[in-house]
């Protein structure tokens, strides 16, 4: 087993990491990819992807890319094809494919959906995404949703919803959407 030191530790980074993914087919190497932001706030939070390469030697190797400062965001999460070449990132406020080999960013135009806050992604082998998360209607009222996406390098289609309303004799129905 291997020892690896996250980049930020040896750099004095101020980041925070929201979530991470492993491709389920990789080389030899071992790979992880995370988002995050920075958390320096004496400037606008800067979003990040980054993609931590190990081989059988134990040698790291990190791909840290930066998005333009969207202000700070809680809802950001990634997902990762099957064959371990695309990752798929969502916030609230813009999303985004990264391609594993040549860390290239390719914005997605039809992100982001008003008023939806994701909180998990699942991308299968034939680039359909399931994204699951909240949409807010209101001041601390919230309703669960689930995208079903098809996705290619720079544009995303919605191929169905489910939204899940409680019955009023359950307990989510008296239960307070508070932040």
């Amino acid at each position: 087993p291997c020892y690896v030191d996250y980049v930020g530790i040896t750099s004095s980074d101020n980041s925070f990491i929201y979530s991470l993914v492993t491709p389920k087919q990789v080389s030899q190497d071992a790979s992880v990819i995370f988002i995050g932001e920075n958390d320096d706030y004496s400037t606008s939070p800067y979003p990040f992807i980054g993609h931590l390469r190990v081989n059988s030697s134990c040698t790291a190797t990190y791909d840290i890319q930066y998005f333009n400062s969207s202000g700070h965001d809680e809802f950001f999460v990634v997902g990762v094809d099957p064959t371990g070449q695309r990752a798929y990132g969502f916030s609230s406020r813009f999303a985004f494919s990264y391609d594993l080999q040549t860390h290239t960013i390719t914005y997605l135009q039809q992100w982001p959906i008003s008023n939806f806050m994701p909180h998990a992604i699942d991308v299968s082998s034939d680039y359909v995404a399931v994204i699951a998360g909240f949409f807010t209607q209101g001041q601390n009222i919230y309703k669960p949703l689930v995208y079903m996406l098809m996705l290619n390098i720079s544009s995303l289609s919605v191929l169905d919803t489910w939204e899940y309303t409680p019955s009023n004799s359950s307990w989510q129905a008296t239960t307070p959407n508070t932040d």
